[in-house]
Order: C-alpha cells, then structure tokens, then sequence
C-alpha cells in the first residue's frame, strides 16, 4: 500500500525556544535548524478508521538538539510515553505515563477537543503532555500529588457543604 504523503508517514518537528513549531521533511533538516528547544519524530504507527474518518495514531520519540533520544521532564518528573487512546471528529484521548523523582510511574488518561483548522493534532497531544507535566512537576512525588489533590476536592466538599447549610437556615 503506498503511504499518503501527509498522514501515513512519519513527521519531524523543530519545537523553538518559544515553544513554536516548524514541520521538516526528515529528521536531519531538524538539526540544521537553529532555534532547537527539542525535536518531535512523530513516527506513524497506525490508522484506524470510524464512520468513514481516518485518524492517525502516532509514536512520539524525541531529541535533543546534540542528536540525542531524550524523554521530556521537568524538576525531576518525566514524561516516559505518550499513548493515544481514541481519536474522534471532536475528542482526542490519550494517556501519559509519567514517572515522578522516586521514578514511580502513573498512567494519567487527558483528553482534548479536536479542533478544526488545526495544524496537528498530534502535536496538540504532546503540548498537552508537557503541560500537565509541568502541573504535576510542582509536587515532590506521588504521595503529595495525592494528599493535595485529596486535599482540594475536601476544601471543594466543606464549601459546598456551607452553602447548603446557609440555604438550609434561610429557609
């Protein structure tokens, strides 16, 4: 089967230091480019058909501007792989699994609206990633994640419980 130049071959992306991105044809145009934050091989994987729309599934691999495979991490927090899930005319869902400083991992399921016009939505994937990565890199490890996240959905529960208890003695 031949490969459709745009959506069954592999893709390369320069990410700059603005966090802008530029699309090349190989992986070696990259590294000529000057602005390097990181760069995204969006290695096809696979595509999968419903009700009569393609949608491409990809692998993300990514490098560093000296050439070499990197996983993306912030304050000791990484980003280990990028999995898409499900892809629809208006959903994308996909899982990250990111390991924290104790180099425990957790599989964190994050969806997006798929938006029309866009230039890659396979790109919007990883921007997402990083995002959260960068949400979650703020806590020391799991356990803190957890005990504060706990800690605001309790804080969300006692003011709600307040505000049904003024309703309560307004009545």
């Amino acid at each position: 089967m031949e490969k459709t130049p745009f959506v069954e071959r592999d893709r390369f992306f320069v990410i700059k230091s603005n966090d802008q991105e530029d699309e090349y044809i190989t992986l070696e145009k990259c590294y000529e480019q000057n602005d390097i934050k990181f760069i995204v091989h969006d290695k096809f994987s696979s595509m999968y058909n419903w009700y009569s729309h393609n949608y491409r599934f990809s692998e993300f691999i990514f490098y560093s501007k000296d050439k070499r495979q990197i996983k993306l991490n912030a304050n000791n927090w990484t980003i280990e792989k990028i999995e898409t899930a499900h892809k629809r005319e208006y959903l994308i869902t996909f899982r990250v699994t990111f390991s924290d400083p104790l180099e425990r991992i957790r599989i964190i399921v994050i969806k997006i609206p798929y938006k029309k016009g866009t230039k890659t939505h396979d790109l919007l994937i990883v921007f997402e990633a990083i995002k959260k990565l960068n949400e979650i890199s703020i806590f020391q490890n799991w356990k803190q994640y957890d005990l504060m996240t706990e800690n605001e959905k309790l804080k969300e529960e006692i003011e709600s419980l307040k505000t049904q208890l003024a309703q309560k003695n307004n009545e």
